[in-house]
């Protein structure tokens, strides 16, 4: 093999860890929010409400549909009462 086809084995290899990692925390994020969610007895409804949202975002994420975007992790983890890092240390504990 080669060093351009080493390469762009090297490269897939990486989007292949990228794809599973991303997977992880999608389904961890998931977790989390129902887990909150639910303990908090909100619907989605409100819970969309209280990050400024539309509930079909919370829907989406709950439902592993959607990558989220930094600004809204800190509107979920504002609504939960938590700073963005408390609410990832959650999703990587869920997924330990």
């Amino acid at each position: 093999m080669n060093v351009f086809d080493r390469r762009a084995a090297l490269v897939r290899e990486l989007a292949e860890v990228e794809a599973q990692e991303e997977t992880i925390l999608r389904n961890g994020l998931a977790t989390v929010v129902v887990r909150l969610r639910n303990g908090l007895g909100l619907s989605q409804e409100q819970l969309a409400s209280k990050c400024g949202i539309l509930r079909a975002t919370i829907a989406n994420i709950e439902n592993e549909k959607q990558n989220t975007t930094l600004e809204v992790l800190c509107r979920i983890a504002s609504a939960f009462g938590l700073a963005p890092w408390e609410l990832l240390k959650l999703v990587m504990e869920a997924n330990a």
